[in-house]
């Protein structure tokens, strides 16, 4: 157990320091608090946490009683382990206090600490759940696994590096999907990643499925006709068919971008007001897929990502 601790501490802060207590508390007083932050105080930081989380575990082994005061500021604690169980000790949330630590939880990089968060801010706030908590993801990791820190999303690596003032929501995000609100409009999210590419509506997805089938149909019934034609040895019918169907297909390529886009299931809006577009990621020929539109639950224009 320890060894898996300091494992998650250490992707966290990236060094281990290990420094004696005195000298902990003395070099993180000079170095890190009042606008100071010195290259060593991450690590620093993560150690202190980690000395809480065992002091904390000591504690609630005997039962002892801890201040909602403490609790609180554990809670805040960037080390996976230490926040989920001052979580867990504060229980539900009692007062405003409470409440601004718990939303900020639930956007921790760790999915078992936003998931404790997740519960708290569900049976307090039925508003919470029916606006903002429709988004949430879960990541469906178990244990120690849940409580390494997911890392942040690269919008240069998405190919998404002119989109700025944005704000990752990690609660609405997975491997799946990285999510972002903003209070840029959706038509200046689009102006800044968008550089002329073709936009479709969330209308034209829904359609899609419809086109798909009756292209389908389509190719079935002019494989029957072609079928039909050399039956009768009529080549010049055969070869009427065909120049149709390299027609058709020049007008099916022009749909395949549509038909490989996902729609976003809980955008609420006007399907024709959700604006999808499809970006490269890479060099390789990778492109991303953009979702925007402005949503009520947040008040605010979301930015959906995926890899596809």
């Amino acid at each position: 157990m320890t060894d898996a601790l300091f494992a998650i501490a250490l992707v966290i802060a990236g060094t281990r320091l290990d420094l004696p207590p005195a000298e902990l508390d003395r070099r993180f007083e000079a170095e890190c608090v009042d606008g100071r932050w010195a290259p060593d105080c991450p690590a620093m930081r993560t150690q202190l946490e980690v000395a809480l989380y065992a002091d904390l575990r000591e504690l609630g082994t005997a039962r002892a009683a801890v201040d909602r005061e403490t609790l609180r500021a554990a809670a805040a604690a960037n080390f996976p382990p230490l926040a989920e169980l001052a979580l867990r000790r504060l229980e539900r949330i009692q007062s405003p206090e409470d409440r601004d630590v718990v939303l900020a939880a639930v956007e921790h990089p760790a999915p078992a600490v936003r998931e404790v968060a997740r519960r708290q801010l569900e049976a307090a706030e039925p508003e919470w759940k029916a606006k903002q908590g429709r988004w949430w993801h879960s990541s469906h990791r178990q244990g120690f696994e849940a409580l390494v820190p997911d890392a942040p999303p690269d919008l240069a690596a998405m190919g998404l590096g002119a989109l700025k003032a944005v704000r990752f929501r990690a609660f609405a995000s997975g491997d799946e999907r990285s999510v972002f609100t903003t209070k840029m409009t959706p038509d200046q999210v689009i102006a800044a990643i968008g550089q002329g590419r073709k936009v479709f509506t969330g209308a034209q997805l829904g359609d899609a499925p419809k086109q798909q089938k009756a292209l389908e149909q389509s190719m079935a019934d002019v494989q029957k006709r072609v079928q039909a034609a050399m039956a009768r040895g009529d080549m010049k019918a055969v070869q009427e068919i065909m120049t149709s169907v390299a027609q058709q297909q020049q007008e099916t390529m022009k749909s395949a971008e549509v038909f490989a886009i996902r729609p976003v299931k809980e955008f609420t809006a006007d399907p024709a007001s959700i604006r999808y577009l499809q970006v490269p990621a890479d060099k390789r020929g990778r492109t991303t897929t953009v979702a925007v539109a402005r949503d009520d639950g947040f008040g605010e224009t979301v930015v959906v990502v995926s890899p596809y």
